[in-house]
Order: C-alpha cells, then sequence, then structure tokens
C-alpha cells in the first residue's frame, strides 16, 4: 500500500534580521584616550578636554552640556598616563638592547686582549643591560635607572 505524501506548501522567506544599531551610552562609554566620540556624520558628540579635565557633550539641540571631570574618569585618564607611559619605557629598554647587541659584538669581535678597566666597564654594561632583560621580562617599568 503506498502512502500519499501529504501536502507541501511553499513557505515564504522569513524577512532578514535586521540587527539594531548598538547604543552609545554618553554617560559611562569613555572614548580612547585622546579620542573624541562623533556620530556616523563626523558630528561631535562628546570631546574630551584634558587641558582643561573637561567632558564638553554636544546635545541635539545645538547646545553644550560642559562639567568637569569625575573621580572615574581622571582614574581612568591617570591608568591611560601610565600606559602610554609603560608602552614608551617598553620601546626605550628595547631600544636600548639593539644598542647593547651591536656593542656586545664589537666587544666579541675585538683582536686585542682587553685592559682590566676595559673588562670592568664591560661588566658594569652587561649588569645594566641584564637589569633591563629583567625588566622586560617582568613589564616592570617603574624604575629603568639602571639598565
Amino acid at each position: 500500500m503506498s502512502e500519499t505524501p501529504p501536502d507541501i506548501t511553499p513557505v515564504a522567506d522569513p524577512e532578514p534580521v535586521v540587527e539594531p544599531e548598538p547604543v552609545i551610552d554618553l554617560y559611562s562609554d569613555f572614548p580612547p584616550f585622546g579620542e573624541d566620540l562623533r556620530d556616523a556624520d563626523n558630528n561631535p558628540i562628546v570631546i574630551w578636554d584634558f587641558t582643561n579635565s573637561l567632558r564638553i557633550q554636544y546635545l541635539s539641540d545645538g547646545t553644550t552640556a560642559t562639567r568637569p571631570f569625575t573621580d572615574t574618569e581622571l582614574s581612568l585618564v591617570a591608568a591611560k598616563l601610565a600606559d602610554q607611559t609603560a608602552l614608551q619605557t617598553e620601546q626605550d629598554l628595547i631600544a636600548k638592547g639593539q644598542q647593547a647587541l651591536s656593542a656586545n659584538r664589537a666587544w666579541l669581535s675585538r683582536t686585542t686582549t682587553p685592559t682590566n678597566a676595559q673588562s670592568l666597564a664591560q661588566i658594569d654594561r652587561l649588569t645594566k643591560q641584564m637589569n633591563a632583560l629583567i625588566l622586560l621580562q617582568n613589564r616592570d617599568f617603574s624604575d629603568t635607572s639602571g639598565t
């Protein structure tokens, strides 16, 4: 006995799902340090005045609302500055390492026996270079004076 297939009615394609635009909370989002928050037409929404520690918000009616940085925003600014300082220090230590490598290669390729004074100076340089490597390894950029 053969069964008849059930009626299959074509189903229309579903409507495409449109994802909503992300909502920007102007009171909690912190744009990247030094960058302003702008809308799709590149109009300013929030300007961070780091010189005067002011947050300037451009309102839809054409006016602005200005207020001093909150304690949280001041902390964020301080943290960003610390991050930038650490990055610069890391780059400085890496540059010192590249210079040290060249100097060490020159030391090793010498053709004369070094004097005691030259050997002691090389030990001092190697100690500073090792300090720099340890600081880089530990990502400790608080004091690089011994490098």
